[in-house]
């Protein structure tokens, strides 16, 4: 049997290469989780996630970052072992199951005081985020997967290419415990 523990316990000392991270605070608008304005934000040979720090990025490019796939909103563990972290099925209390937005993105840290906003800060340390996530993918200096919405032009791309937890993960309010709900389908 695994022994495992909440996601942000243990640090992993291997740091992969990723680009700059300096010091910012929080970037945050009203949008929730997701992008579904602005897609396909400066297309072209030189785009800004490819180009910018994320500390550096204005608000609208940090949010766009987001393809609101939800997988960051279930619950989390960290194999005290392997330092794998392995997901459940069981949905943030504010994440709607069925669009993947967060009910309260404004207050959310204030409603859910385990939720971790990202900043460029948190970011040293991505690898608690999904293999797919933007954010971890720019952190690491990789590139974004064809379905994301700023190289597709479509947030409808997300759902498209399977990388939707909508319609595949329960409300809080329906699970006992989180641990006897882990899934395998998200690394």
């Amino acid at each position: 049997m695994l022994d495992i523990h909440n996601r942000m316990g243990s640090q992993d000392t291997h740091q992969p290469e990723r680009r700059g991270l300096p010091d910012s605070g929080p970037v945050q608008n009203d949008r929730g989780s997701g992008t579904t304005a602005g897609a396909a934000l400066e297309h072209g040979p030189r785009r800004f996630w490819e180009t910018t720090l994320l500390g550096a990025l204005n608000p609208d490019q940090w949010e766009s970052l987001c393809d609101g796939c939800g997988k960051c909103c279930l619950e989390k563990f960290e194999d005290e072992e392997t330092g794998d972290i392995v997901y459940s099925n069981v949905a943030c209390v504010l994440l709607d199951t069925v669009t993947c937005r967060c009910g309260d993105y404004q207050n959310r840290a204030n409603q859910v005081p385990d939720c971790v906003a990202l900043v460029p800060a948190v970011l040293e340390d991505p690898r608690w985020l999904p293999e797919t996530c933007a954010y971890r993918l720019v952190a690491e200096g990789k590139p974004l997967p064809d379905w994301h919405p700023l190289e597709s032009g479509d947030p409808g791309s997300v759902r498209s290419a399977g990388q939707s937890v909508a319609g595949r993960v329960i409300p809080a309010a329906q699970a006992d415990d989180p641990i006897l709900h882990l899934i395998d389908w998200i690394r």
